[in-house]
């Protein structure tokens, strides 16, 4: 009789299930803390947990939650960033509104694509893969692509798009099978201690990192881009660039501030006399294409002619604005390529792209030799998410076999 009724009583609550769910849950939010932000690069394998977990959910709710937890705990320095970033118009709170309102966005399509059904659910997954990395608009609040991480961090450096593929599909069956999930998580656990190696920057390459305090996205304040730009000159000059032996001279995001035909004659010159004939400088600015409205972009100069590549991106909110007459312009179909003078070619992936999947993806389709990633982070320099950002950018350069040159504003 009491055999009877705790069977009855185990199908009702389904207590084994939530025990596993409650698990999941706590490693969820535990490895969105640590998994990219740990100083072992090697724990960031077990960020490609999350998916499997999602897959072994035994309700529609834990499977939401598995992936909220994760990303809200993995994206927890955006709280003190944004009330730092908007303390002038905005409190606490509005941070951790805004904070919440990503995660909910980014995790809504694990909610929808969800299915007890094994067959059914590894289409959903497939399915909420794409809506949330891919297809816009919940993509330009994708960030930290689980799947990207697993394939980068466990397959050998240059996967590229078939690690991405054999990622999902190792997913895709763990939807089919507890056992085949299982033996993933364990596999996945073990590989968390094994070293895990980044390739080098390029030799020729010469980041420079700055410190400018509220160096902001977007301001019209050209009294003080003049005088940030007396100084960054006179740091080249000091650093003696011309007697470098790289080429070329990287300089973080928006250093340069609002570019106008006076400003960009400016630096021209100014670097004219800094650099060698040979050399190349990059530099972040703004370009004004209204009165209202820019594009946030990385220029290159080589003493010769000045390009760009222009943010395809920029971060929600706080610069790309949809529906408004102001911020800065989304460029979701560019592919971030710069051709160097060498003959080589660059990604750019300027910031907020660092996190995506999506930019990564288009540029990869034209075979770069380099990825640049310029950042300006003075409003989130105490927090995790520049380690994060460079991290997640240095897996994302392991996963394709392409070094990674960084030069970021704190």
């Amino acid at each position: 009789m009491s055999k009877m009724y705790k069977t009855k009583f185990e199908r009702l609550f389904d207590i084994p299930s939530t025990k596993y769910d409650l698990l999941f849950l706590f490693l969820s939010a535990l490895i969105g803390f640590i998994g990219l932000s740990s100083s072992q690069p090697e724990h960031s394998r077990l960020i490609f947990l999350i998916p499997v977990f999602w897959c072994m959910a035994s309700k529609r709710y834990i499977a939401f939650l598995t992936v909220f937890l994760y990303k809200s705990f993995a994206s927890r320095g955006l709280i003190p960033g944004a009330a730092i970033f908007f303390s002038e118009c905005h409190t606490l709170f509005h941070a951790i509104c805004l904070w919440l309102l990503m995660n909910v966005g980014y995790s809504f399509p694990f909610l929808v694509f969800w299915s007890k059904n094994p067959s059914r659910k590894a289409l959903c997954f497939l399915a909420a893969f794409l809506v949330t990395y891919v297809l816009p608009p919940i993509s330009i609040i994708g960030a930290i692509n689980p799947v990207i991480i697993g394939a980068a961090s466990l397959l050998p450096p240059g996967s590229g798009f078939w690690g991405i593929g054999i990622a999902l599909l190792l997913i895709m069956y763990c939807c089919f099978s507890r056992k085949i999930a299982s033996v993933s998580l364990c596999v996945i656990f073990f590989s968390a201690f094994s070293p895990l190696a980044f390739a080098p920057a390029p030799a020729d390459f010469y980041p420079i990192n700055t410190s400018f305090g509220r160096l902001a996205s977007g301001s019209i304040d050209f009294s003080s881009d003049f005088e940030r730009a007396r100084m960054v000159f006179d740091d080249l000059r000091a650093r003696r660039i011309r007697d470098l032996e790289q080429r070329f001279i990287v300089l973080p995001e928006t250093i340069a501030g609002r570019m106008n035909e006076t400003g960009i004659r400016l630096w021209k010159m100014e670097l004219d006399a800094i650099m060698r004939d040979d050399q190349v400088v990059f530099w972040g600015g703004e370009i004004p294409t209204s009165l209202t409205k820019y594009d946030n972009v990385l220029f290159m100069y080589d003493g010769n002619e000045l390009s760009y590549s222009a943010q395809r991106i920029p971060v929600p909110y706080s610069m790309y604005r949809p529906f408004t007459n102001t911020g800065a312009n989304l460029h979701y179909f560019a592919d971030g390529i710069l051709p160097l003078p060498d003959g080589r070619s660059a990604a750019i992936l300027i910031c907020y792209e660092g996190f995506l999947t999506w930019p990564i993806l288009l540029s990869m389709l034209h075979n770069p030799d380099v990825i640049i990633a310029p950042s300006n982070f003075w409003w989130c320099r105490d927090t995790s998410i520049p380690i994060s950002h460079e991290r997640y950018v240095s897996l994302l350069g392991r996963l394709f076999g392409i070094p990674v040159v960084f030069a970021v504003n704190k």
